[in-house]
């Protein structure tokens, strides 16, 4: 019965996927094959079946849940299983799983117990004819966890307003970091050099994060995926999924096609 039981769950979430993005991402999906790796964005990923096998920093490791600093070469060995990805930039989030979590490691591993209420939650809303709302879903595993945004990162006035800038921006352009420099009273260069030191990460990075977290939203709003990564700032489609790939290691295939979020017809 506990067998049968747990395939039910395991069919249901091939059809349910659930995908939330603002200041980091969340993502249910079906785990894909992959290679030894590292992208820009440091992340958590949880098994909702079984044990998982990583390669880590050049070490073995065995484990229901981790946490994987940015930047660092990693690879998971167990092929189709359901997993839960969070992905944090440089934020208050990754702020706060640095000092609770890393405690200057590359990776952390979790609790099995929090595993274990984690997965109870999803296993709890997959019913595919009442899909959970991302946002509430996020919001009660952060919870869950015990992250919060009480390490609030403090920025230099100049960056804040920067990144407070480029939040509200429609469009990231080529001339949007001589102007951010204009406005800080700053030379471009003395600007960047700021900016990284600040936050840690580079402007680049930091306009690849916001253009693909601008793509998501107009892509929620109803434009195709063309008109979404164009408006966001990318010079193509397939740019706006190489960045996309690079910076969170799942392909723009993977958010465009999510489950009751994006239209189908809209390519």
């Amino acid at each position: 019965m506990f067998y049968q039981m747990k395939c039910n769950i395991i069919n249901q979430m091939k059809q349910l996927r659930s995908f939330y993005f603002q200041d980091h991402l969340m993502l249910i999906t079906e785990k894909e094959p992959e290679k030894p790796h590292k992208h820009l964005a440091s992340h958590l990923v949880l098994s909702l079946d079984c044990d998982m096998e990583w390669e880590v920093a050049g070490e073995k490791i065995k484990c229901r849940g981790i946490y994987i600093d940015s930047n660092v070469e990693h690879v998971c060995f167990t092929k189709g299983h359901f997993v839960l990805f969070m992905f944090f930039k440089t934020s208050s989030w990754a702020c706060s799983m640095e000092k609770s979590l890393l405690k200057g490691k590359p990776y952390a591993l979790l609790d099995e117990k929090l595993v274990e209420k984690i997965r109870h939650i999803v296993d709890s809303v997959t019913d595919i004819n009442n899909p959970p709302e991302p946002k509430a879903l996020d919001e009660q595993i952060l919870k869950i966890c015990n992250f919060s945004k009480n390490h609030e990162r403090k920025y230099d006035a100049r960056i804040q307003e920067a990144i407070n800038t480029v939040e509200n921006l429609q469009t990231i352009t080529e001339n949007t970091i001589a102007q951010l420099a204009e406005d800080a009273f700053l030379s471009q260069s003395r600007f960047s050099h700021l900016f990284k030191e600040q936050t840690g990460m580079s402007l680049a990075s930091w306009f690849a994060f916001e253009k693909l977290r601008k793509t998501y939203r107009y892509i929620l709003s109803g434009m195709n995926i063309t008109d979404s990564c164009m408006l966001a700032g990318f010079d193509s489609p397939s740019h706006c999924a190489a960045t996309c790939t690079k910076m969170f290691g799942i392909s723009l295939g993977k958010i465009e096609g999510i489950s009751g979020l994006v239209p189908q017809n809209k390519k």
